[in-house]
């Protein structure tokens, strides 16, 4: 039905535009006719002028040959326009086409009497004169009556075509208000209709749009608007059914996602416990091996002293037996003497060995246990932390040196400090260096403002560009079956990072070494 309203309106349109069309292309055909009118009237009038001037000529010339043979030419043209122009008024075409033959008879007649008079004696001259300026005179009227005729012609001419512009502008107008009106009334018809049908259609999809999907739009007519809206009724239907369908199926899944969610959170929690029992394990598995590596340094001097107590005990015995007995002599108890000076000095060099190991041994077990921040001195403490390290060291082909200036001074958290030059130095044992190669690890550090840089280097074998990427990541070990966890340098980042406020990064090349460099912040400031 819509459909059939807006087809009406575009035919009632094409049809209006066409008769419009129509009635200005007859206007426009009666119009030419007109400058057809006025163009035959300028040329007549233009030839009629050239006949006038030749006729004066031609009285003046005395029967100039060329000149008349001019006039005939000029005649047998006007005539010609005339006879095939187009006029308004057919009637006074005739009459000026009758009084054209007439000024051709007059000329006629003045040639003839012209030519009688040039023959006559000269007494009759002067009659003939006469008779000659009376034909002249009547032939002039003549021309000037065609004037007359062609100038009432000429006004004819416009008046009629005034009157037809005036009557095609008012049929075309009348027209056009007519056609554009009903158009327009049509037009608003349709509009209004469409807009109040697109309105409920809007106010129900507002509806719908907050959740009320049960809501129907009213379908008044079975047009295009109406099955839309039936359309747009059953789709509502449709999303109510889909949307029910969603909303049990987000329930059941969101049921899933929470009981995977619980076991997630209870593996994650599994897990981060299980590593911070593999770290606990693995400082205590250092520890342990500081222990056994301290006990066995401890040994020698401890030994020693051992020894040189027992040998003062047997030499105090045997002076006393001696001078009990009354054998005592100087000379034995000098050499008493010398070697009990002997025996306590090294005595007190073992001694004093095995205080600064147990002190070594002390203050960095101490660290490893405790979190502690206190003001240290850098080289001083990477040297106790290489000490407490030199029996596991002395076994391997791998010499370790230092450049750290003696000046760098910082408050910081020591034990993780400890944790990580151990860390470093064990994975590259493990890692960069065969048992039978020898191997060279530089410390360096320079203090730049609150920050302080150590830098690790070695000249081992290096890491592939393959797994550098995921060195940091935790149980990530190309030696698992040699004894790594694959925690030595997660453990690394977390305290650098996380512990001692720094940044890590690693470059390395294989086949020629690997590059660790972090910063410490100096929490003094």
């Amino acid at each position: 039905m819509l459909r059939t309203k807006l087809n009406t309106l575009a035919l009632l349109s094409f049809f209006s535009i066409i008769l419009a069309v129509s009635i200005m292309y007859v206007g426009f055909l009666s119009f030419t006719k007109v400058e057809q009118s006025y163009s035959s009237v300028e040329n007549i009038q233009q030839h009629l002028q050239e006949l006038n001037s030749l006729t004066f000529d031609y009285l003046q010339s005395v029967q100039n040959t060329r000149i008349k043979e001019q006039w005939y030419s000029n005649y047998n043209i006007l005539l010609e326009k005339i006879s095939n122009g187009y006029f308004i008024d057919v009637q006074k075409q005739h009459h000026l086409s009758q009084r054209l033959q007439k000024v051709k008879r007059e000329f006629l007649i003045l040639d003839v009497k012209m030519v009688e008079c040039s023959n006559i004696q000269s007494t009759n001259q002067q009659t003939c004169k006469k008779i000659l300026k009376r034909i002249n005179t009547q032939l002039l009227i003549s021309i000037e009556n065609m004037f007359d005729l062609v100038e009432v012609i000429e006004e004819d001419t416009f008046n009629h075509s005034k009157d037809r512009l005036h009557k095609y502008s008012i049929i075309i107008l009348s027209i056009i208000l007519i056609m554009s009106t009903i158009v327009i009334g049509l037009t608003l018809y349709i509009l209004r209709y469409i807009t109040t049908r697109i309105e409920n259609l809007d106010k129900a999809t507002h509806i719908i749009k907050n959740g009320n999907f049960e809501h129907k739009i009213e379908i008044p007519k079975d047009d295009e608007l109406g099955s839309l809206a039936k359309s747009f009724n059953e789709m509502a239907v449709k999303i109510n059914i889909h949307q029910n369908y969603l909303e049990e199926l987000v329930n059941e899944r969101t049921k899933e996602l929470n009981s995977e969610k619980n076991l997630l959170q209870n593996a994650l929690s599994d897990l981060t416990e299980a590593q911070s029992r593999l770290v606990q394990t693995e400082k205590m598995a250092f520890l342990g091996s500081m222990v056994a590596g301290v006990a066995h340094e401890i040994n020698t001097p401890l030994g020693i002293s051992l020894t040189g107590a027992t040998s003062i005990n047997d030499d105090t015995k045997e002076i006393y037996k001696l001078h009990k007995n009354g054998q005592l002599t100087e000379e034995s108890f000098e050499k008493y003497l010398e070697n009990i000076q002997n025996i306590s000095k090294s005595m007190e060099v073992s001694l004093a060995r095995g205080a600064s190991l147990v002190r070594t041994f002390k203050s960095v077990a101490v660290d490893q246990t405790s979190e502690q921040e206190r003001l240290i001195n850098l080289n001083e403490y990477i040297q106790e932390i290489l000490l407490s390290m030199r029996n596991q060291l002395k076994r391997l082909k791998l010499s370790i040196h230092t450049d750290i200036s003696s000046n760098i001074n910082l408050l910081t958290y020591p034990g993780m400090l400890s944790q990580i030059i151990m860390n470093l130095i064990n994975n590259a044992i493990l890692h960069a260096f065969d048992s039978d190669i020898k191997g060279t690890i530089k410390i360096t550090a320079t203090k730049q403002d609150e920050y302080v840089f150590i830098v690790f280097n070695d000249n081992g074998s290096g890491i592939s560009k393959k797994d550098i990427n995921h060195i940091f990541e935790p149980f990530f070990t190309t030696k698992r079956n040699d004894g790594g966890t694959g925690l030595g340098m997660h453990i690394v980042h977390n305290l650098v990072v996380k512990g001692l406020d720094g940044t890590i990064d690693v470059q390395s090349e294989p086949n020629i070494g690997t590059s660790v460099t972090f910063s410490i912040h100096d929490r003094s400031y």
